[in-house]
């Protein structure tokens, strides 16, 4: 995906092109497969986050997301920057920075979450816990950001460190005892 406006899906045996998705009018940013691989949502700079038919390439549900936009003085800002589901697929997560407050939409707009100051910046990785909740990494201002851990339904995270600033990815390790967290400070 990309600033074409386009998600491509190639096949991973030949390298041949499977289907060219188009009906983003901005920027895409993030896309995900759904746990049934039947299923891809895309997400774009104007937080609309399409699903998409695997098979067929045809696109099925709109998922509304706009908060995560603004036009700032000529600027496009925000965007659905990151798309996760959980293990069962019955939820996604949408996150990327609500432009005035900085934040997280997770689940299908059943609630909201914002986490953290304007300088916070955006959600730029989120993982799924087995155990039911959500780990994130924010990088905003240059020294700022946080990792923080938040169960989807409450208000807000149960954790919440500042010592990682400028966050830009997360892996849950196999064991799901450990997280890495890849950062661009010192």
């Amino acid at each position: 995906c990309g600033a074409d406006r386009k998600v491509c899906l190639w096949s991973t045996e030949n390298g041949r092109k499977l289907h060219e998705l188009t009906g983003h009018a901005s920027d895409v940013f993030a896309v995900a497969f759904h746990p049934d691989n039947q299923k891809l949502v895309s997400g774009d700079l104007r937080g609309n986050v399409y699903e998409w038919n695997t098979a067929s390439g045809q696109r099925g549900r709109e998922f509304d997301c706009r908060q995560l936009y603004t036009l700032s003085r000529l600027q496009d800002v925000g965007g659905a920057r990151r798309l996760i589901f959980d293990r069962t697929g019955d939820t996604l997560a949408v996150a990327g920075g609500r432009p005035g407050t900085g934040g997280t939409v997770p689940g299908r707009l059943q609630h909201t979450v914002s986490v953290g100051t304007t300088t916070d910046g955006y959600v730029f990785d989120l993982a799924f816990h087995p155990g039911g909740y959500l780990l994130a990494v924010t990088c905003g201002t240059p020294g700022l950001g946080k990792f923080f851990l938040h169960r989807p339904g409450q208000q807000a995270p149960f954790f919440t460190s500042t010592a990682m600033p400028n966050c830009h990815s997360l892996a849950l390790h196999p064991s799901r005892s450990r997280v890495y967290i890849a950062a661009t400070n010192s």
